[in-house]
């Protein structure tokens, strides 16, 4: 049985260089414990295809022995001018790069209120303040040139950007020395996907030493990621063999 991948199989590599710097702060201040952090992160990647992908054009060209190429016989082996010209007609090289910033901000202030008969209630607020970026570029004149790329339709630039603002705030009473209830909200404003607000309500019940009630209500939210919404188009080609 002859080999039918003659090339070998599609090969590519991804390198990704990622850049991430963190400062906290933390103490207290007019009665509130305080922490503080702010993030920013920086990726980035490369897309090279290395082996596997044929031109189309050389493709036919070899298949039907025009425009001076060498006869490709799709049924068996390859002659040694043949096996040379596939080689030779292949697109190689970097053809997709990424890059994706986050630069974030969050602080949580918190504090006793009042006593109870499980002790001290306690308030807490929080903020968030998030910008994300995303921008992908590929080389649509190459990955083009053949077919097996799946990134012809991927277009030649992709990118998004949004804002995340969010406020937040829980407050904690020990009813009693065996029962916890906990009220917390939490609103999120995406500048490109719209504004959200989720409540959550939750109890511990220390019934004794060996039995424990836990239960809680709440909403969920997640917006898409960017990638999600603006990474390239692509169509992928199963690469192994299968008897069909």
């Amino acid at each position: 049985m002859y080999k039918r991948q003659v090339l070998g199989p599609r090969q590519g590599e991804q390198v990704n260089t990622t850049q991430r710097f963190i400062a906290g702060l933390e103490g207290t201040l007019v009665g509130w414990d305080y922490q503080a952090g702010y993030l920013w992160s920086n990726s980035k990647v490369d897309n090279t295809f290395l082996n596997g992908y044929p031109t189309t054009v050389g493709l036919l060209a070899g298949v039907r022995g025009t425009g001076g190429a060498p006869f490709l016989n799709p049924f068996g082996p390859q002659t040694a001018a043949g096996l040379a010209y596939l080689q030779a007609n292949q697109v190689l090289g970097k053809v997709q790069e990424g890059e994706g910033t986050l630069k974030s901000f969050n602080a949580v202030a918190s504090r006793p209120l009042w006593a109870m008969s499980g002790g001290s209630a306690q308030v807490a607020l929080s903020t968030e303040l998030r910008k994300e970026k995303m921008v992908y570029i590929t080389d649509v004149p190459k990955v083009s040139q053949a077919a097996s790329s799946g990134l012809a339709g991927a277009g030649a630039r992709r990118e998004g950007s949004r804002d995340v603002d969010a406020l937040g705030a829980e407050l904690v009473l020990p009813i009693l020395k065996n029962l916890e209830v906990a009220i917390s909200t939490r609103y999120d404003r995406y500048s490109d996907f719209g504004n959200t607000t989720n409540p959550k309500a939750s109890f511990r019940f220390q019934l004794n030493k060996d039995v424990l009630f836990r239960g809680s209500y709440n909403k969920g939210f997640a917006a898409p990621t960017l990638t999600q919404l603006y990474a390239p188009q692509s169509t992928t080609f199963t690469g192994g063999a299968y008897n069909d």
